[in-house]
């Protein structure tokens, strides 16, 4: 997160898994904001959006691409490209497993990099709504 933070990659108010900010910080933002335009008597609009999922969609070839893109090359970005590479699941059910398959796209979750990947994403995502 270091080089992140250090080359301004993330959006500015993105407020997951950085130094001194968090959820909390993100909600009393968001608060202070919305009272500030109602004494103002301004309008808030608010939209919500679901990212959940939407991380399980991210492609292996192109997230390393983009960490490319982000001045993440070299040793670190074989690395992370190894990490990510050859991986299989298969499902078990009453004892029973399926066959394994590629998986091909997702942040390894409950690793190291993931929030690192899930910030550097959601900062693109950023990028192209302001557009």
């Amino acid at each position: 997160m270091t080089h992140a933070e250090q080359h301004n990659i993330l959006y500015p108010l993105q407020h997951g898994f950085r130094p001194c900010r968090s959820s909390e910080t993100q909600l009393l933002e968001t608060v202070n904001d919305v009272a500030d335009n109602m004494q103002l008597g301004l309008q808030t609009d608010v939209c919500v959006l679901d990212f959940s999922k939407a991380f399980d969609k991210v492609g292996h070839k192109r997230l390393v691409e983009k960490l490319k893109m982000y001045g993440i090359d070299g040793e670190t970005n074989a690395w992370i490209k190894d990490l990510l590479s050859d991986r299989m699941q298969s499902v078990l059910v009453e004892g029973s497993s399926s066959a394994n398959i590629p998986v091909t796209s997702g942040v390894p979750q409950g690793s190291v990099l993931g929030p690192c990947q899930h910030d550097e994403r959601l900062a693109e995502y950023s990028k192209d709504c302001q557009k």
